[in-house]
């Protein structure tokens, strides 16, 4: 599959089975991305999320969140939906530099956190 390379979006191939299989996933990360709001930052994912929810991820992820340090999480048709995703080869994104300056609320803490290319500040 084809992703975007600094969040990796899905894209849809030409003359791809399902397409809206991909479609979705694509809008329920631009969701996460443009919304802007997590519930908290964790490390451990959390028992019983409900749809739509995020969080953003701790350095230390435990659990479901493994491979994930400091990206995004999503609730979505019961699994998790990580941004940044994974790139074209499958291999997930980390994330640096490229995902600079996004921003996000974090309604635990009651502040904006930005990404710095190393921390989320």
């Amino acid at each position: 599959m084809t992703t975007s390379p600094v969040f990796g979006l899905p894209y849809i191939a030409e003359s791809q089975a399902s397409p809206e299989v991909t479609h979705n996933a694509a809008l329920n990360m631009a969701q996460i991305i443009a919304a802007g709001i997590a519930q908290a930052t964790l490390n451990t994912p959390p028992g019983s999320p409900a749809e739509g929810q995020a969080w953003i991820i701790g350095a230390t992820p435990t659990g479901a969140w493994v491979g994930h340090a400091n990206a995004l999480a999503g609730w979505f048709g019961g699994a998790w939906l990580f941004v940044p995703g994974v790139d074209s080869l499958g291999s997930v994104i980390a994330m640096g530099a490229a995902q600079s300056g996004l921003r996000v609320w974090d309604i635990g803490a009651a502040v904006t956190k930005r990404w710095n290319g190393s921390a989320w500040v």
